[in-house]
């Protein structure tokens, strides 16, 4: 229930065909919205319903006439969404936001079948201001929140095979360490050149390179490990540690990358620290494949890959851009390649990497993810809010 202490009575099917919310001068004529395809309601301040329109019913199962009159929250929402949903609407109804509040909550119809509804919320009170409604009009969005899933899936088996590459070179060094002193084990023994010392020699070697790739599978794993809730993190640092992790691949390729923040930077936002990893990493990959491509072309500079980290002038936001020299993206496909499966590696590409990213950073944390040519190379920027402190 909404906790405003007001109490309504309304019936808008006796207010006749042009009906009226209260004494409202706004007039809702029914058998025009019961023909719309979003789902229209209005609710009084006790979260009871008043409207309730034809798409309404064919999402919820319920006819306007068995929920009239009846609470919201104690009859369509899921109970985990209650708590948020009454703190938004008591938000609305104190006349806190200028502009209509746009929330997504799960409605429960009759069978049981649980329908995510994007609704736009808007306060509309009587001309003396003495009844106050909530009007909502929701679309449906499950359908295109499934097709999300399936995008991130994608997203995530494209990420796993460029951690098993990754792996694998990360391993062949120490693998290659373990071989040759397998192979002086049996040289050792044909000379009678075993003993103690030697033995231990050999498995202090053995367990140093065992170690270092049970370490390397233990970083992978926290790296691809979803954040289940949002939390303060450093960009600098955990930027710097997964950078770390994968040194060893740049420079393998001739690329120098480095991290650099600004003097007195505030550096601590709130969101999900092993999805903005991932986002980094896809950008650094990106950057990479250009760097590599360029060469193909006959370019033989060594790589430059540069993250920097500064605020804006008001140090409310943190701006993570990573610069490359890798040629730049051709302008007439720049504005594409944040869409779902566009991409310009042909078969090795899935093109959901730059689109799950930017979902990431803007639908799930908040911020905006850009991109633009400069200097030779492309510059992509990440904003995220300060926060978390």
């Amino acid at each position: 229930m909404l906790e405003t202490g007001l109490d309504l009575n309304v019936d808008l099917n006796e207010v006749g065909a042009m009906s009226k919310v209260g004494a409202y001068s706004y007039g809702i004529q029914t058998d025009v919205l019961d023909k719309v395809g979003v789902l229209i309601m209005v609710l009084d301040v006790n979260g009871n319903i008043v409207y309730f329109n034809r798409a309404c019913e064919r999402a919820s199962g319920y006819k306007f006439r068995e929920v009239r009159g009846k609470c919201l929250c104690e009859l369509l929402v899921r109970k985990g969404d209650m708590k948020e949903l009454t703190k938004l609407f008591n938000g609305i109804l104190s006349g806190r936001f200028s502009e209509p509040v746009i929330y997504e909550y799960y409605w429960v119809s009759r069978t049981g079948e649980e329908r995510l509804i994007a609704w736009s919320n808007v306060e509309l009170s009587e001309d003396n201001g003495s009844e106050l409604f909530i009007i909502s009009t929701g679309i449906d969005v499950t359908d295109i929140k499934l097709k999300n899933q399936l995008l991130v899936q994608q997203s995530k088996m494209a990420s796993m095979g460029e951690m098993i590459g990754m792996i694998a070179h990360q391993w062949r060094q120490p693998l290659n360490a373990i071989g040759l002193s397998v192979q002086d084990l049996k040289d050792a023994y044909e000379f009678g050149e075993i003993d103690r010392k030697y033995v231990e020699g050999f498995v202090d070697t053995a367990m140093e390179q065992v170690n270092y790739m049970a370490n390397t599978i233990s970083d992978f794993k926290n790296f691809y490990t979803p954040s289940k809730e949002k939390e303060p993190f450093d960009v600098k640092s955990i930027t710097e540690e997964f950078v770390s992790m994968f040194i060893n691949v740049f420079n393998r390729h001739s690329i120098d990358i480095s991290v650099i923040a600004e003097q007195d930077t505030v550096l601590i936002t709130e969101g999900y620290p092993n999805e903005f990893k991932q986002v980094v990493l896809n950008v650094i990959n990106n950057s990479q494949d250009a760097i590599i491509s360029k060469r193909a072309n006959g370019t033989k500079a060594r790589g430059l890959i540069e993250i920097h980290i500064s605020n804006n002038e008001s140090k409310d936001k943190i701006i993570i851009s990573v610069r490359d020299n890798g040629g730049g993206i051709p302008e007439h496909i720049i504005e594409k390649i944040f869409e779902p499966y566009f991409t310009t590696k042909g078969k090795a590409g899935t093109g959901v990497g730059l689109y799950m990213s930017k979902t990431i950073i803007e639908s799930n944390m908040g911020g905006s993810l850009t991109v633009r040519n400069h200097n030779g190379g492309a510059e992509v920027s990440i904003s995220l809010d300060v926060g978390g402190v």
